[in-house]
């Protein structure tokens, strides 16, 4: 299975673009127009975090997690508006299959990552200090719990947690209303797995392999070469 890796970025890390000077030329070489136009790059805007309070659609699901606490409330209770997840089940957790009995059971080793930049602090009364980048490693659960603290989510839902998952008749009830689940959220976090793109650039050798996060950097590069 894969793992999921989310790197937190503090706010005071995004930088904006500075703009840059674009010159028009007429038949002869010669300038006639200069414009601004800001560079489209990476992280050029900060992420924006949710709101404190959302308010409260008409429809709510049955059950929400509370992120404070990461324990189940009844979706009747809460007096506020909600988010959804999407994500690949897949990537939560692993599965086991019992051979004997026939079943597959799930089970989170915590082997998924919070990665925390290293960053540059002030030291008291003067001078610079440098804190290296850590790894925690720590459980689906606790990885969401993460994501929501840092964006503001006070309650989420998803299936996994929201949804009995050995009652088929909760499970049948819930996918009928799926659509009102998700369309009456404030907003939905997508947890996209890393895309790898097959071939694009190839050598006299052998395909090479190159991630999302590749392609970006080579046209940057490109762009300011």
């Amino acid at each position: 299975m894969t793992y999921i890796t989310y790197t937190k970025m503090q706010y005071s890390n995004y930088k904006k673009e500075s703009s840059r000077i674009w010159v028009a030329l007429d038949k002869n070489q010669r300038p006639y127009k200069r414009s601004r136009r800001e560079a489209a790059y990476k992280y050029t805007q900060p992420p924006k975090k949710i709101p404190s309070t959302l308010p409260k659609p008409d429809f709510m699901p049955s059950f929400l997690v509370r992120t404070s606490d990461m324990n189940l409330v009844e979706g009747s209770k809460v007096q506020e508006g909600y988010c959804t997840l999407s994500y690949s089940w897949n990537q939560s957790c692993e599965t086991i299959k019992n051979e004997t009995a026939g079943k597959s059971y799930r089970i989170d080793q915590g082997k998924h990552k919070i990665v925390y930049p290293g960053k540059t602090v002030r030291k008291k009364p003067r001078g610079r200090k440098r804190i290296p980048h850590k790894v925690r490693f720590v459980t689906f659960e606790e990885l969401i719990q993460e994501i929501c603290k840092d964006f503001n989510i006070k309650y989420i839902w998803y299936d996994q947690m929201c949804i009995n998952q050995s009652s088929k008749e909760e499970k049948l009830r819930e996918i009928r209303q799926m659509h009102k689940i998700y369309s009456n959220a404030y907003c939905a976090v997508a947890l996209v797995p890393e895309v790898e793109v097959v071939g694009l650039y190839k050598s006299s050798h052998t395909d090479q392999h190159y991630t999302i996060d590749d392609m970006e950097n080579r046209v940057e590069t490109s762009l300011n070469g």
